[in-house]
């Protein structure tokens, strides 16, 4: 079965990501690694578009979006030329995993203690810490 790719179509990612249905986050999840790295990154941001309310109320969704998050995590692909600030603090070409931190520290700061302004080796510190605390819970 010839399954057409999901970087043939721009967009799709991002707009399955927000939807609020776990299965459609799921399925991005499966094909996240064949999006460009903005689409990527902009996955990440829609899939977290969500109040607490809705995660509080869907665990199947907070479940998805977590488990996407985490799969970003992993992805150290640099988007280079982007640059994030907020006060005085900036990051210059971040990684996806850097955003995917981020996100999942504003999702459960206490789970996933992640400073998107850190140093980076303390970011890649964090991110290791994070996925060793899944890999053994």
């Amino acid at each position: 079965r010839n399954v057409p790719s999901i970087t043939n179509v721009e967009g799709v990612g991002p707009f399955l990501a927000r939807s609020g249905r776990p299965e459609a986050v799921e399925a991005v999840a499966r094909r996240f690694a064949e999006q460009s790295v903005d689409q990527r990154l902009k996955t990440l941001d829609q899939a977290t578009e969500h109040p607490p309310e809705t995660y509080a109320a869907q665990p199947e969704l907070r479940k998805a979006v977590i488990d996407l998050l985490l799969l970003g995590l992993r992805d150290n692909e640099v988007r280079a030329g982007m640059s994030i600030g907020w006060g005085d603090k900036t990051i210059t070409d971040p990684r996806v995993c850097d955003l995917a931190g981020d996100h999942l520290h504003d999702l459960d700061p206490a789970a996933f203690p992640f400073d998107l302004f850190a140093p980076y080796a303390q970011r890649e510190q964090q991110r290791l810490a994070i996925l060793a605390s899944i890999a053994n819970p």
